[in-house]
């Protein structure tokens, strides 16, 4: 190895530790942002800025506890020492955010974290809740949209439909989600060919095609499908229909496209 290939080499370890630097810190800082979930010290009075399922938990009062309390609210709020507040709307001209040194009241329950004050809520947001929120807004769109793009599906699925088959949309963007990359799937259900998990069923039909489902000795998923009756069309004589068994095992990682009676 000459000088410049050593000079390479340790351009390359430069860059690679830089990259693995810059990875930790992100990790790091969104660690630290998904861990702390506060928000600030917000001003509060008589009418509440979080007003509902309000719970004084006393010496036990924790940041936990108080989360537990507000499971389903997007804020909670921790004041005056022992109480918790829950609620859905934090931006409010009434109850305006204030300095952290106004929350100065230490958690009974949890000493190392600051429980508000009097009329100061110490508020934290759920952040399973506000991810949820930021992908309707800017990724996925909103339930309405994804409702919408369902109803489109359902009404395409039924005009398509006819005596021979049956369409269903699936995948992605079948389920209403309209994204880089979504994929649209259409599943055929065919009205001629009958499904049924045992060859001696009482509701096979002679005179149509129909296969038996088995899951044994099949991965998890998925399942055999034996051809037991076959229609075939012959141009001299028509539909033809061969009353033997294929000893022919077909396998599907879907099931939902076969129609099980």
């Amino acid at each position: 190895m000459n000088g410049n290939d050593n000079t390479m080499m340790a351009k390359i370890g430069g860059l690679t530790t830089l990259l693995q630097n810059t990875q930790a810190k992100m990790e790091s800082s969104l660690t630290a942002k998904l861990t702390k979930r506060y928000i600030g010290c917000f001003i509060d009075d008589g009418n509440r800025h979080l007003s509902h399922n309000y719970k004084n938990l006393g010496h036990g009062i924790t940041l936990a506890k108080c989360r537990e309390n507000c499971k389903g609210y997007r804020y909670l709020g921790l004041q005056n020492s022992d109480q918790c507040f829950c609620g859905n709307q934090l931006v409010n001209a009434k109850y305006p955010k204030r300095p952290d040194s106004d929350c100065r009241y230490a958690c009974k329950g949890e000493p190392s974290r600051k429980c508000g004050s009097a009329w100061r809520n110490s508020i934290y947001t759920d952040v399973s809740l506000s991810l949820y929120h930021y992908m309707c807004k800017n990724i996925v769109g909103s339930e309405n949209h994804v409702n919408t793009i369902r109803l489109m599906n359902a009404v395409c699925d039924n005009v398509s439909r006819d005596k021979t088959r049956v369409d269903i949309a699936s995948g992605s963007f079948g389920e209403g989600l309209q994204m880089l990359g979504s994929d649209l799937d259409i599943m055929w259900v065919l009205q001629f060919i009958e499904v049924h998990d045992t060859t001696t069923s009482k509701v096979v039909n002679p005179i149509k095609p129909y296969l038996s489902l088995t899951t044994d000795d099949t991965k998890p998923g998925f399942a055999m499908l034996r051809l037991h009756h076959l229609l075939i069309y012959l141009p001299d004589s028509g539909t033809v229909f061969l009353p033997f068994t294929f000893d022919v095992h077909v396998q599907f990682g879907v099931i939902l496209t076969c129609q099980h009676l």
